[in-house]
């Protein structure tokens, strides 16, 4: 199994953020974890939550957050938008297929 942090996401609390980590199992086939990191004195970094989507669960939330983004008007920074990188359907599909 193969995993790749594709984006660590900092929360409004200064010890919580979102990591965003694509999967490849050994049979190939792709998954996604949304994973809530806390941090614990004495612990460091821990998960406290993990949301597991696969392929095609992934890409139905990438659908409905460009939905997001296009309704609330894109009043984020033009440039802080420009380096996101979208994923793209393929990219995920190839993974999961090999």
């Amino acid at each position: 199994m193969r995993e790749e942090i594709l984006a660590t996401i900092p929360q409004k609390q200064s010890d919580s953020v979102l990591e965003v980590v694509l999967i490849v199992k050994e049979n190939n086939r792709s998954c996604v974890e949304l994973r809530q990191l806390v941090w614990g004195s004495g612990v460091g970094w821990y998960r406290q939550h993990t949301l597991t989507l696969e392929a095609t669960a992934a890409l139905a939330l990438l659908r409905g957050l460009n939905q997001l983004r296009s309704r609330c008007g894109g009043n984020g920074n033009l440039s802080q938008e420009r380096k996101v990188i979208p994923f793209r359907r393929g990219d995920l599909l190839h993974e999961a297929t090999g």
